[in-house]
């Protein structure tokens, strides 16, 4: 990459930011005009135009830039090759935060735009950070099960679906401050719930 193709991907990717910023809004995408990026980042409408065409475009490589950041914040935390129950811990903790950052709109848009866009581009890319999810989770299940911290009576399915329903709970706006200083409580009780009964002498 030169010099110029650096400034381009550093321009748009602030472009990106910008736009994610403004959608992450009580008002989601009602919030979001090319001319507030304007304003942000004093890059032209013109440049805007000429990275995303559209106004529709923009949306949905935000939207992209969305699930990106999240599977990279994600990668980041598995490549420490920590214990299972320390991975955990941060995992979820990071999906706490992100749920908590996040509008509730912007997920509502999010949604519809999966649910509604003809263009299966963003369809097709929720499938896939859906099923990288599933997959990195069902790993990291594997490796709490090799090192005795899960115990075998629970399915990978269940804990899935356990582990998402507490995390929403816990992300509730009315629940998540409340609850902040809690987290690794939170998080522990969590771990020793699902842990093997020991075995008594």
């Amino acid at each position: 990459m030169n010099g110029f193709e650096r400034r381009s991907a550093k321009k748009r990717e602030q472009i990106l930011q910008t736009a994610l910023a403004i959608m992450n809004h009580p008002n989601g995408l009602n919030n979001l005009t090319v001319q507030k990026i304007v304003e942000a980042t004093a890059i032209s409408k013109a440049t805007i135009f000429k990275y995303f065409e559209t106004k529709e475009n923009l949306i949905q490589e935000t939207f992209f830039y969305y699930l990106d950041q999240m599977k990279q914040k994600s990668e980041v935390i598995l490549a420490k090759n920590k214990s299972f129950n320390e991975t955990f811990m941060a995992l979820t903790q990071l999906k706490v935060d992100i749920i908590a950052q996040t509008e509730q709109q912007f997920y509502l848009d999010l949604m519809r735009y999966y649910t509604q866009t003809s263009d299966q581009k963003l369809a097709q890319k929720m499938n896939d950070y859906t099923q990288e999810s599933f997959t990195m989770m069902k790993k990291l299940l594997q490796q709490g099960r090799k090192e005795g911290a899960i115990d075998e009576k629970y399915s990978d399915e269940f804990l899935l679906l356990y582990t998402q329903a507490m995390v929403n709970g816990f992300s509730h706006p009315e629940i998540y401050q409340a609850a902040l200083p809690f987290t690794e409580d939170w998080t522990e009780v969590l771990l020793k719930g699902i842990a093997p009964t020991p075995k008594s002498e």
